[in-house]
C-alpha cells in the first residue's frame, strides 16, 4: 500500500517493526503483511491505513471490552445483500433478547442513499445560492451598463450624427456588457479550481475538472451578460441624436 511504500520505500517491509505513540505511550508492532492498493473510500485514502489485531487495540489502546462497529466485506457486490442477512441471522442468534435491539446493520445500499439523498440537498441549497448570485450580478452588469450609457451620452450622439446606425450601437454595450459577464466567469472558475484543488489536497482526493462542466459555466456566464446588457443596449440604441448632443 502507499503507507508502506512511505514508510519503508522499495524494501521489503516484512518482519520490520513500527514505533506507534498513543496517548502519551509507545507501542512496537511488528509488520506481518501488506495490503492491495484500495484506493479512497468514505474515510480518506484507504492506502494510508494501518490494521491491528482488535484484541490488541481492547487491550493495550482503547482499554475498552466493547467494539462500537464492525466492517464486512462481501465476497462481490451481489452478494452483498445476502451478507446482510447472514450477519442479521448470525447476530439475532447468539445475541441474548435484550441485546439484539441494541444493534444497527447498515449496508452500503443505505449509506449511498443517505448520500444521494444529503448530496441532492445540498445541489438544490447551492443551486439556490447561485441563482441569487447570478441575477445580483446580473442586475450589477445592467447597473454599470446604465451608468455607462447615462455618462456617454454625448459620444453615443455624435456617432449617430456621423452615421452610426442603431444596430452599431446596440452591438457595442452588448459587447462590453459580455466582457464584463465573461470577465466575471474567468475570475469565478479561476477561484472555483483554486477552491476544488485546495479541498483535494486537504482530504487527498484526486481532482477531476470536467471541461464540459467549465464551458457550461462560462456560456452561462455570457447568456447572463446578454440578457442583462439588453436593456442598456436597446436605451442607448434608441437614443435621440439631437437630444443625446445637447
Amino acid at each position: 500500500s502507499g503507507l508502506a511504500e512511505e514508510l519503508f520505500g522499495n524494501n521489503n517491509p516484512l518482519g520490520e517493526k513500527i514505533k506507534l505513540s498513543y496517548q502519551g505511550r509507545d507501542y512496537l508492532f511488528t509488520v506481518i503483511g501488506v495490503m492491495e492498493e484500495k484506493g479512497a473510500g468514505l474515510a480518506g485514502n484507504l492506502n494510508d491505513q494501518a490494521y491491528i489485531p482488535i484484541t490488541t487495540l481492547m487491550k493495550k489502546l482503547s482499554n475498552s471490552r466493547f467494539v462500537s462497529y464492525y466492517i464486512a466485506q462481501a465476497n462481490s457486490g451481489d452478494e452483498a445483500s445476502a451478507a446482510v442477512g447472514e450477519i442479521e441471522y448470525f447476530l439475532t442468534k447468539y445475541l441474548e433478547d435484550e441485546e439484539q435491539e441494541k444493534f444497527n446493520l447498515l449496508s452500503q445500499d443505505q449509506i449511498l442513499d443517505t448520500i444521494s439523498s444529503v448530496t441532492a440537498a445540498l445541489s438544490l441549497m447551492l443551486g439556490g445560492i447561485a441563482a441569487i448570485s447570478l441575477l445580483v450580478g446580473g442586475i450589477g452588469i445592467m447597473n454599470i451598463m446604465l451608468v455607462s450609457v447615462t455618462e456617454r451620452t454625448r459620444e453615443i450622439g455624435i456617432r449617430k450624427a456621423l452615421g452610426a446606425k442603431n444596430k452599431n450601437i446596440m452591438s457595442q454595450f452588448l459587447i462590453e456588457a459580455l466582457s464584463l459577464s465573461g470577465m466575471g466567469g474567468l475570475i469565478g472558475i479561476a477561484f472555483g479550481w483554486l477552491g476544488a484543488y485546495a479541498i483535494a489536497q486537504a482530504g487527498k482526493w484526486p481532482l477531476v475538472v470536467s471541461p464540459i462542466s467549465v464551458l457550461l459555466v462560462f456560456g452561462f456566464a455570457l447568456i447572463i451578460g446578454l440578457f442583462f446588457g439588453l436593456y442598456p443596449a436597446m436605451k442607448a440604441a434608441k437614443m435621440d441624436p439631437v437630444d443625446a448632443l445637447r
